[in-house]
């Protein structure tokens, strides 16, 4: 079972997650996994405590960063809407990191807007690859990877995904080295 600080990573049933299993990042997918590229990762959430203390989902979407219940998280994956969900633990983490990673998400990344900015620079990754070092887009905004990245890393203090700009295929490839376990 998920826990505060543990990331969901997951292919969407949608535009971009059709274009990027069909980008450069959907080969490599494939290259890394073997399986279809069409399947590629193209979102990640971080599971966090909501108000109520409740587990829930810390999802970066288009126009703003917000809490999704699990039972919305659910029927998303029961309609087939996401498919292929892993979830990974940081390994070496400690309860306590990943219940800062999680409050470091709702205190720093609930509610900002959807880094929109970053979506030039992160289509020139897709297609060239990690030669931009500094961070793609706005510095108050994020995207889904990069608010789970800077939550792990400013929070939970572990830097887990060793990209400024990653993409939920990064989290692949940090499972594959060791860096993130698998849950499911």
């Amino acid at each position: 079972m998920a826990e505060p600080g543990d990331i969901g990573n997951m292919h969407m049933n949608s535009v971009l997650g059709w274009l990027m299993g069909h980008s450069p990042l959907g080969r490599a997918y494939h290259y890394l996994t073997g399986d279809d590229a069409i399947n590629c990762p193209s979102h990640s959430v971080l599971f966090v405590t909501g108000k109520d203390g409740e587990l829930c989902v810390g999802n970066v979407k288009n126009p703003i960063a917000v809490w999704q219940s699990l039972e919305d998280f659910i029927k998303q994956i029961q309609s087939g809407h996401i498919t292929k969900l892993r979830i990974f633990r940081v390994e070496g983490s400690t309860l306590r990191q990943r219940a800062e990673a999680a409050k470091w998400w709702n205190d720093n990344v609930h509610n900002t807007p959807y880094d929109r900015i970053a979506y030039f620079r992160l289509s020139l990754k897709t297609i060239f690859g990690d030669w931009f070092p500094q961070a793609a887009g706005m510095t108050w905004a994020y995207w889904c990877t990069e608010g789970n990245k800077d939550s792990w890393k400013n929070g939970g203090k572990i830097d887990a995904y060793n990209n400024e700009n990653p993409t939920p295929v990064t989290e692949i490839k940090r499972w594959i080295e060791g860096r993130l376990r698998l849950l499911t």
